[in-house]
């Protein structure tokens, strides 16, 4: 029996496909020159029939044409660039720090719900930028074939387990607020989690946990009821209900699930800080119009994002690297515990 081999879809392939000249698909996918304007609509038929049809740009070629693009990507897989998350605000201003500092340029890609993964993994792969620093759920699928096709990347805030990671150190930081309510003499915590599991959530968690049970602290897991943070009823009884079973304190994995929990309070009547409930956050942001400093693990996000693109040039480079590289945090002592 005679054995059919598959044949790679080629360059000619794909522009057959989307209904264009070869020069065309060429000048979509591979960054060629051409002398005349594409169209969104037309780029965006190309980049379908390439995901279609599984095409790979010629690696070889491309870097013997570039060289290098001096240009370094940030991919989110969470969908949104908002300059008002202080978060995303940090990292951006730590991602432009350093780009400066070598002489590069950033370019920001996104997943929406109109996004193809397939078609934005193409894009990144195809020759405009020399590697890219990638913020992604667990279960993000673009984020494995970059792993899986050997692109040079690095991701941040949530480790990947085949990629290179540049993270906060958040079990130092959970084992320190762990200390601190120990010190103070509370006896029983409540910790509020996110619904979907990160990498960074169940580091902070764990470490938080095995810590706060060594030194004989009660702990009760909250699993927030929406990923903005709102507490759930188990929650709500357990913070209202009797004295002797009220935590005394309650530690959320995020900033932005103390405030809720800070508010909360308030709403209720409940005494916060000296004498009070304690509630620590983690991140360390500084909220417009919040009344008090909340008490947290503090993360210079600038910073783990300049040692993100540092580590991703060593990368491009072809160096040897560390795979998980933990940036030192602080405990910020504000008003809430």
């Amino acid at each position: 029996m005679k054995i059919q081999k598959i044949r790679a879809a080629t360059l000619q392939d794909v522009a057959d496909l989307a209904g264009v000249s070869r020069c065309t698909a060429s000048s979509v996918l591979n960054g060629a020159r051409s002398g005349t304007r594409t169209s969104e609509a037309t780029r965006e038929r190309v980049r379908q029939a390439a995901a279609e049809l599984a095409y790979r740009p010629n690696a070889v070629a491309r870097s013997l044409r570039h060289q290098s693009t001096q240009t370094i990507g940030f991919y989110n897989g969470y969908g949104y660039v908002d300059a008002r998350n202080p978060f995303l605000s940090d990292l951006i201003a730590g991602f432009h720090a350093q780009c400066d500092a070598t002489d590069n340029d950033l370019l920001i890609h996104r997943v929406s719900n109109r996004s193809n993964v397939r078609v934005k993994f193409l894009e990144l792969i195809s020759g405009k930028v020399d590697g890219v620093v990638l913020w992604t759920p667990q279960d993000d699928n673009l984020s494995t074939m970059v792993a899986e096709r050997q692109f040079p990347a690095v991701a941040i805030a949530d480790a990947h387990p085949e990629l290179p990671s540049v993270t906060a150190d958040d079990a130092g930081g959970s084992i320190l607020i762990a200390r601190r309510l120990a010190k103070q003499g509370h006896k029983r915590v409540l910790y509020r989690l996110i619904a979907e599991g990160r990498w960074s959530s169940d580091q902070r968690y764990h470490a938080f946990l095995a810590e706060a049970v060594r030194l004989g602290m009660q702990v009760t897991t909250g699993i927030a009821d929406d990923y903005a943070g709102k507490l759930s009823e188990q929650e709500k009884r357990l913070i209202t209900g009797p004295a002797d079973i009220r935590p005394t304190a309650i530690v959320s994995w995020c900033d932005n699930y103390a405030m809720v929990t800070y508010e909360f309070l308030m709403e209720q009547g409940i005494r916060i800080g000296e004498g009070g409930v304690a509630v620590i956050g983690f991140d360390g942001f500084v909220f417009q119009g919040m009344p008090v400093r909340l008490t947290s693990v503090q993360i210079p996000w600038d910073q783990v994002a300049v040692m993100a693109v540092d580590v991703l040039r060593r990368v491009i480079a072809g160096e040897s690297v560390n795979k998980l590289t933990p940036i030192p945090v602080t405990l910020i002592e504000g008003d809430t515990g």
